[in-house]
């Protein structure tokens, strides 16, 4: 677990005699520990899946007694977990974990089944990963960063609320995959030549310029204007190469911006229009069906990624102030949390909110308005129905 007093560090530059390459290799590999310092909640989350899939499979008879385990303690630990035969009651025949939610009957879509269909996948590529932070000599790139960061986050999203506090892991998994995307984009094929061509213009005006001035006297035989021409190349130069630099900060800002919507859409699926749109009574249409029919449920970190997204949207598409946002961070942090414990099922829980109640009577209006806005009710009110219960998740 992560030791809190511990101060953050960041990748700093190495001395100037390594080279670029030796520099990029070690900041990485410092990413890579630093995600990695978070292998005991990795390794919790793991243990805590296998518990609930297994104690599911047992509930609904598909699974015989398991013999005792020893608790993992390391990442390979939990991959050999997940790559064990499990006997069925009453039969020679086994399953593997991944086939679990499948033989139960629940669909591909639903949380029970992503739980055990994906998690085993992410907890390979993470040991091979893990093998990269281990062996020096194992080459690793911005790229395999981005995998490293990419699977942490999925891990993260799969995790049921309680089973762990990720918080940290998380921080340190999204600020990976801003800098190593941030790093990539900086060193586009293109861009790079371009900007080595100005360099190189600029170097050669420059020493123009020097061998004008060394000749001293001399440089009166030369036409007046010779001078001045390469003055005026150096300066287009310089122009040229801030113009370029001027964009590259843009280019890297807008960058910043798609990795909080990559990172986003990696811990939850993208709130599309049809869900938006869902009829108000679907979800109450849903309650009578059984539990393997019902629409996917969803961990708090996918409810809230759906829910900022709808902030988002709110703020930009009408205009409403972040105070009077239903869909503010901090009204859906207490929302989420009550519906993990099966109190956020009513409209009228959501106004009973401490943090809503709290709002100033203007905002209250607001907040109302945009309630009354078509599908808007429905479709808060569906997400929270869809939290997943802490209770009660299978």
């Amino acid at each position: 677990m992560f030791n809190q007093g511990d101060p953050v560090r960041y990748p700093v530059a190495a001395k100037s005699a390594k080279s670029t390459l030796d520099r990029d290799d070690d900041d990485i590999r410092e990413w890579y520990d630093r995600i990695m310092k978070g292998e005991d909640v990795l390794v919790d989350i793991g243990t805590c899946a296998f518990s609930d899939v297994t104690a599911t499979g047992l509930k609904h008879d598909l699974l015989s007694p398991l013999s005792p385990i020893t608790p993992p303690r390391e990442i390979i630990d939990v991959v050999r977990l997940f790559r064990r035969r499990l006997s069925q009651l009453n039969s020679d025949e086994t399953v593997y974990f991944r086939q679990v939610g499948r033989t139960l009957g629940y669909r591909p879509d639903e949380l029970f089944c992503r739980r055990c269909v994906e998690l085993p996948q992410y907890f390979e590529v993470l040991q091979f990963h893990r093998n990269k932070r281990a062996h020096r000599g194992a080459e690793v790139t911005k790229a395999s960063l981005c995998a490293l960061a990419g699977v942490v986050l999925g891990i993260l999203e799969l995790s049921a609320d309680e089973w762990t506090d990720p918080e940290q892991l998380r921080d340190e998994a999204e600020k990976a995959l801003a800098w190593a995307s941030d790093h990539a984009s900086r060193e586009g094929p293109q861009d790079g030549v371009r900007l080595r061509k100005t360099e190189a213009e600029l170097a050669q005006a420059k020493m123009e310029l020097r061998e004008l001035q060394a000749k001293g006297p001399q440089s009166r035989t030369v036409p007046n204007s010779d001078p001045d021409t390469v003055k005026g190349a150096l300066t287009n130069a310089k122009a040229h190469i801030t113009k370029k630099v001027n964009e590259a900060k843009d280019e890297v800002e807008r960058r910043l911006e798609q990795i909080g919507d990559a990172i986003a859409s990696l811990r939850s699926e993208v709130l599309d229009a049809q869900e938006q749109g869902q009829p108000a009574g679907e979800e109450e249409a849903d309650a009578s069906v059984a539990p393997n029919r019902r629409r996917p449920m969803l961990t708090g970190a996918q409810a809230k990624t759906k829910l900022a997204a709808a902030c988002r949207r709110m703020r930009d598409t009408q205009g409403v102030d972040i105070s009077a946002n239903v869909f503010q961070p901090w009204i859906v942090e207490e929302a989420v949390d009550c519906a993990a414990n099966g109190k956020m099922d009513r409209i009228e829980d959501w106004w009973n909110l401490s943090v809503v109640q709290g709002k100033a009577p203007d905002e209250q209006v607001q907040m109302r308005k945009q309630l009354q806005m078509p599908d808007v009710e429905s479709w808060m009110m569906a997400i929270y129905r869809r939290v997943e219960r802490r209770s009660e998740r299978t």
